[in-house]
Parts: C-alpha cells; sequence; structure tokens
C-alpha cells in the first residue's frame, strides 16, 4: 500500500448507523503490473491464476526491451520447477534464443526454484523487430501432456507475485 485517507466518522465507526459512516481510500501499487514494464508476453502462456502466477506451455516467449547499451548483456530467467514434472523424468532441459540466436541450454534435476541466466551478445540484441524490442523464446524438452483433469499443456511455473521473473540488462 502506498497512502491511504479516512473519512468521516473514523473516531467511533460503525458499520450500522450513518452517525457511524467512514470511509478509507487507499491508493494501491500492483505487484504484477509493474513487473513486466520492460517486458511483454508472447505466445505460449498460461493465464495469471491466484493472481500471481503462470504455467507455461512447452515453447513460450517474452518480448523485452532492448538495453540502451552497444555492449553484451546478461539474461536472467526466473521460474519453477513443480515436482510433477519429475514424476515421469528424472531432468528438464530448457533451453532460449534471443532474436533467433541460440543460447547454451540448461539442464535441471530437481524440482524446485531455478535461472536460468546467459551472457548475450551485443549483436544478438540488434537484429530484432526493431532496435528497442528483443524477442526471448523458451523451449522445454518436454512438458506435461493434456489430460481429462487439465486439458492444458504444461511446462514450467513463473511468479509473477515478487521480483520480475525475467530481465535483460
Amino acid at each position: 500500500m502506498c497512502h491511504y485517507r479516512t473519512v468521516g466518522n473514523s473516531a467511533a465507526s460503525d458499520p450500522v448507523s450513518s452517525k457511524g459512516d467512514a470511509r478509507a481510500f487507499c491508493l494501491l501499487r500492483s505487484r504484477v503490473a509493474d513487473l513486466l514494464s520492460d517486458a511483454s508476453l508472447l505466445a505460449g502462456w498460461h493465464d495469471l491464476e491466484f493472481g500471481s502466477w503462470r504455467w507455461t506451455k512447452r515453447r513460450f516467449a517474452f518480448a523485452l526491451e532492448a538495453p540502451v547499451t552497444d555492449e553484451p548483456a546478461t539474461l536472467r530467467f526466473r521460474f519453477h520447477l513443480p515436482p510433477p514434472i519429475f514424476a515421469q523424468r528424472s531432468s528438464m532441459t530448457l533451453a532460449a534464443s534471443v532474436n533467433g540466436a541460440i543460447l547454451p541450454p540448461e539442464t535441471y534435476n530437481s524440482p524446485g526454484d531455478h535461472n536460468y541466466v546467459r551472457p548475450v551478445a551485443a549483436e544478438m540484441l540488434r537484429p530484432g523487430v526493431s532496435r528497442d524490442v528483443v524477442r526471448v523464446e523458451f523451449e522445454l524438452d518436454s512438458a506435461i501432456a493434456p489430460t481429462s483433469a487439465d486439458v492444458r499443456e504444461l511446462g514450467l511455473l513463473v511468479d509473477f507475485s515478487g521480483a520480475p521473473p525475467i530481465l535483460l540488462y
């Protein structure tokens, strides 16, 4: 919460009488809206759940604002691999590309929170749709197939309730 103000009978308020009427007005900042101020979700995302996280499909993508510099950058993607992913396999591999240039994949051998961090050469940042936009695409080596209980293809979970899940700096 950023700020609040009360008006009316705030000293002896009650919810029943008009004499006890008090109102509170709150100025709030969304934790979700600010997280993607420099990024946009492209293909491969399911709806936001519980106001904080999303499942991906096996293939998913972001569009990010390009760093202002012509120097190399670092891509950092934070995500969660839930235990059901490892029910039928011992590992999960995540591959990525930036504006079509392939980055080295990484294999994860356990459920939990993980980071995919890779250096990005300056020349990889410029061949995008525009000089200001970088397209980052991810692909998992497998996903949870749709079932009768959930008709979605499920890749990994991305938490949007705290720090931005993806950064390019």
